[in-house]
């Protein structure tokens, strides 16, 4: 689940803050998730699908970490 989001990703995406924040990342990555078992993730070109269905490449970096007892990447 997305946590939260910035303004390139609701741009890059088309939606809004209010519209990614508690939605799946299953929804915009496509190709399935990132395994949550990995520490760091780093160069990762997934596609991303915007609010419209098309698809935009992006490179990421994905680093795990723990917040209030719950892991997130």
């Amino acid at each position: 689940m997305i946590q939260s989001a910035n303004q390139a990703a609701c741009q890059l995406l088309g939606y809004g803050y209010r519209d990614l924040e508690g939605m799946s990342m299953r929804v915009v990555l496509d190709g399935g998730l990132i395994d949550p078992q990995h520490e760091v993730s780093v160069g990762l070109e997934r596609d991303y699908i915007t609010s419209r269905g098309g698809r935009v490449p992006v490179l990421t970096t994905v680093t795990a970490m723990i917040s209030e007892g719950e892991r997130l990447l």
